[in-house]
């Protein structure tokens, strides 16, 4: 007995060593309050701290007391190894620096703000709570031990960041309302369970090590607020997250590498960012997703089994998800993975489904019936090959096909874009394409067929290259009548087809031509007017058009203005003969479309309008009595230009037709026999001749 004595001895005094201690730390607590009358910084002046009941270490708080706050101020704990029963600030600023020290219950904040710059240690689960707006920061790291922390922003209270690490074999429990932050570079290995409110960390350790899994309950919601950070926690998730915003937040680029267990119907938000989930997706619940921006599942080995709803933007569905159903309502999915069913109908906004992705051509695989309402369905055609739906039956409800050529489509080939395992036949049609309809994209004429490939199946077979026209070097927008113009003309064909150009000057004229595609001609017309009549200057329109003889045409339209040109009138002659007087001469005018009115006011009282082609004119007039007169005409063109005019002398003399040159014969007789030297009886008889013709 004797030698087991030393050690029983050594034994009871640790325990009754132990008992005491606990005793001396947590059986004598007093409330130490700050009253500041001391130095008014430091902890271990007794002068600064009072209360209900005073500390029992000559005002100095010690190991098991609670400390409580109301002024605001920088403090400095100079008390080594201090072990608190408590914290409470009511006012702020409050900022604690100095030494270490370790908590037992909870921090508090109600109201104020408080700043840690100390290392703290945990020796019990506990709670840091904010209440009134009141908030907490942690800038010194913190030991859970294996204590669970709480961090609690109640619905009054402000958020609280930690900036250090946490470390421990604890975890972190995430309650209240307001946000947490958390931004340093944690290895705690306990759970984060985030029961309320927003909990954001910036960095892939935020959550602690994978040990410890991440659950977020429905209110709660985790922010991966940081940049292209990988995060490698399992999750689970089981509701739609704060306030209805996303169980799980994402922004900038993040991609969870863990599993993602959905629980209960959940809510993911991608914020305008891309967003990857690369781990296994498991559960059987539905997850709704606000994808504002591309999300990602590409996990070959996900089991999830309920349903995907899509509610905004795209959702990528790059691998088996075979058990899985996608719901669009109102977002789009892309992909070349596999699900069960794909649904796109009881929506309010229309949906879009692309097999393949952006850059490449590829499948996407529905195990069972696919069902699309109000959807889009696009696919890309690249040379031969083409995107497609491989569906074990398809409905179609107001669908709309889209085709987005990536490559030229190969000439006279039939491409599946919808492969229907199932036995039966596609219910419905593609809006406004019923079977056999032709329809043209990026100037290629598709037929669609809902009955090709092996009896059942979608396919689309190129008809025709649509020919493209090409104009341009117009040589003049505005012109004269009467000007020449030239325009460029080329024709583009990927089948090499020969065309026939058609082009309507806008004039009433037209010129017909045959080209090779690929070909330049420049084509000349003059315009000879500007029709039509009456107005100073026309606007004609070009128009070209190119037929390939097959239903394949193209038009391409100019405009020039043509200008009217003002006549002149020159060269004109008044010729009198008798009582009847003639105008005569040219008009100047390059419109040789144009007519001419004429206005003549004769100087008797007759004023005469008379229009007249071409480039002369010859208007005479009979005058009732001789005498002299004066003849004013004007002249206008059919676009009442401004008008050309002339204005001439005459003497009606009142002879006969033919009587001036008779009379003019006489004359010149009399005249010839006087230089012969008739005799005076003959000139006599010519004179009473040219007498008495001057009478009639």
């Amino acid at each position: 007995m004797k030698r087991f004595y030393p050690v029983l001895v050594v034994f009871f005094s640790l325990v009754f060593g132990l008992i005491s201690f606990n005793q001396k730390a947590y059986a004598a607590q007093d409330t130490c309050t700050w009253n500041g009358g001391g130095d008014s910084v430091s902890w271990n002046d007794g002068s600064n701290w009072g209360g209900g009941v005073p500390c029992d270490n000559g005002g100095v708080p010690q190991n098991g007391d609670m400390l409580e706050i109301g002024t605001a101020g920088t403090y400095n704990n100079n008390l080594a190894g201090l072990v608190l029963a408590g914290l409470t600030i009511s006012n702020g600023p409050v900022v604690i620096n100095g030494n270490n020290f370790t908590m037992t219950a909870a921090i508090v904040v109600n109201p104020g703000s408080l700043t840690i710059n100390n290392n703290l240690t945990l020796v019990a689960p506990l709670t840091f709570a904010t209440y009134n707006n009141g908030t907490i920061t942690i800038n010194g790291t913190i030991n859970l031990n294996a204590n669970i922390l709480t961090l609690d922003t109640s619905a009054s209270g402000g958020n609280i960041l930690v900036t250090n690490t946490i470390t421990g074999a604890g975890g972190v429990t995430k309650d209240g309302v307001a946000e947490t932050l958390i931004s340093g570079s944690n290895n705690y290995s306990g759970p984060t369970v985030i029961n309320a409110g927003r909990h954001n960390v910036t960095l892939s350790s935020g959550l602690g090590t994978n040990a410890g899994n991440t659950t977020v309950n429905n209110g709660g919601s985790l922010v991966l607020n940081c940049t292209g950070i990988d995060f490698s926690e399992n999750i689970i998730i089981n509701g739609s997250g704060d306030s209805g915003n996303g169980a799980i937040i994402s922004g900038a680029n993040n991609k969870i590498l863990g599993t993602l267990n959905i629980a209960d119907n959940s809510f993911i938000n991608t914020v305008g960012y891309p967003f990857e989930i690369s781990g296994v997706v498991s559960g059987n619940a539905g997850i709704t997703l606000d994808l504002q921006s591309d999300t990602t599942f590409s996990n070959a080995a996900n089991t999830f089994d309920g349903t995907y709803y899509v509610r905004n933007n795209k959702i990528f569905i790059t691998a088996n998800n075979s058990s899985a159903t996608l719901s669009l309502a109102g977002g789009s999915a892309m992909g070349t993975g596999t699900l069960q069913n794909i649904i796109t109908d009881n929506i309010s906004e229309a949906a879009f489904l692309y097999p393949g992705t952006d850059t490449t051509i590829g499948m996407l695989t529905s195990n069972g019936l696919s069902s699309l309402t109000d959807t889009l369905f696009g696919i890309n055609i690249s040379g031969a090959s083409t995107d497609q739906l491989l569906t074990n039956g398809l409905t179609l409800t107001n669908a709309v096909l889209e085709i987005s050529p990536t490559a030229t489509p190969s000439s006279s080939t039939t491409y599946m874009i919808v492969v229907n395992t199932s036995a039966n036949p596609i219910t419905g049609t593609f809006n406004g394409l019923a079977e056999g309809a032709t329809f043209i994209v990026d100037s290629v004429q598709y037929r669609i067929s809902y009955v090709g490939g092996s009896g059942n199946d979608i396919t689309l077979e190129v008809l025709n290259f649509i020919p493209g026209l090409e104009t341009g070097n117009l040589s003049a927008s505005e012109i004269n009548e009467g000007d020449t113009i030239t325009i460029d003309v080329m024709v583009i064909d990927a089948d090499g087809d020969l065309m026939t150009i058609t082009i309507a000057w806008g004039d009433g004229t037209t010129t017909t031509l045959l080209n090779q595609a690929d070909s330049i001609q420049t084509i000349s017309h003059t315009y000879v007017d500007d029709n039509p009549t009456i107005t100073p200057f026309d606007v004609e329109t070009i128009t070209i058009t190119v037929d390939d003889g097959k239903g394949g045409n193209e038009t391409e339209t100019w405009d020039i203005l043509v200008n009217n040109v003002d006549p002149a009138i020159n060269s004109v002659t008044a010729t009198t003969n008798g009582k009847t007087t003639t105008l005569a001469g040219n008009i100047v005018d390059p419109g040789a479309g144009d007519t001419f009115d004429f206005t003549i006011n004769w100087g008797d009282g007759t004023i005469q309008n008379i229009t007249v082609s071409g480039n002369t004119f010859s208007i005479g007039h009979t005058y009732a009595t001789t005498g002299n007169y004066t003849i004013n005409l004007s002249m206008v063109d059919d676009d009442s230009s401004a008008a050309a005019t002339y204005v001439a002398q005459v003497t009606a003399i009142g002879l006969t037709n033919t009587g001036a040159n008779i009379q003019g014969i006489y004359l010149i007789a009399v005249s010839l026999l006087i230089l012969l030297g008739i005799s005076k009886t003959t000139k006599n008889l010519i004179n009473k001749k040219i007498r008495a013709m001057q009478q009639k």
